[in-house]
């Protein structure tokens, strides 16, 4: 069984999936993780963004683990790393690339045909699993978004405090991330065909997550 949960970023997805998951008692596919691995590495090795042969052999090199809700790339856990501000600004460049997408997709797809997976990312629904068993679009407003990325940050420790001028540029960042997205050629940010759209604004982490299973066990 194959259950994918999309959405733009602060939407929810990420949380609402990893607690889905546990109460179905199935695995979790972390895609938005992974590729903030790739983008940590492509920057760390100071790889320009772009097609090129040099990209093509730093893919080559990558291993990515998924293990307990922590990730590791070539090895090392980097879950909190990918985290960083940086990443976020960086992660839907590298999106783009096709030569990153085709091994993201391959690998996506090759782990979770070993069991039960809830797959959430920005095109489960849409390009990696077109027949999943079950479609989920979650968003909230790009404010809401927002303010839940800036809890996020200050309880990883890479923010001090929250004002209104840090939740002022994370949602142009928002924003921005949407427009990028959304824009792209491949594998662009959208509603899949079949999915059930919720607006996680102002409801509870348990409202969305009672949503979902309500609707799977309709099904």
């Amino acid at each position: 069984m194959i259950i994918t949960i999309d959405g733009p970023a602060g939407s929810g997805k990420s949380t609402i999936s990893k607690m889905l998951a546990q109460k179905l008692g199935i695995s979790f596919l972390d895609t938005g993780a992974m590729y903030r691995a790739v983008t940590l590495q492509i920057l760390n090795s100071k790889t320009p963004i772009a097609e090129s042969a040099q990209m093509e052999n730093l893919l080559d090199s990558i291993e990515l683990k998924l293990d307990g809700g922590r990730i590791y790339l070539n090895g090392r856990d980097v879950s909190g790393e990918i985290r960083a501000a940086e990443i976020d600004r960086n992660v839907s460049k590298v999106s783009e690339l096709r030569s990153v997408r085709v091994k993201m997709t391959a690998l996506q797809q090759k782990t979770a045909c070993r069991r039960d997976y809830v797959c959430e990312g920005r095109d489960m629904g849409s390009a990696v699993f077109p027949d999943a068993d079950f479609k989920f679009y979650l968003d909230a407003s790009p404010g809401e978004r927002a303010r839940r990325r800036a809890e996020q940050l200050k309880r990883n420790g890479m923010l001090a405090s929250i004002d209104n001028a840090v939740l002022a540029r994370l949602k142009d960042e928002m924003i921005e991330r949407d427009r990028q997205d959304t824009a792209r050629e491949l594998s662009p940010l959208t509603v899949p065909v079949g999915a059930v759209v919720i607006d996680t604004t102002g409801l509870s982490l348990r409202d969305v997550l009672q949503k979902i299973v309500s609707s799977v066990d309709k099904k």
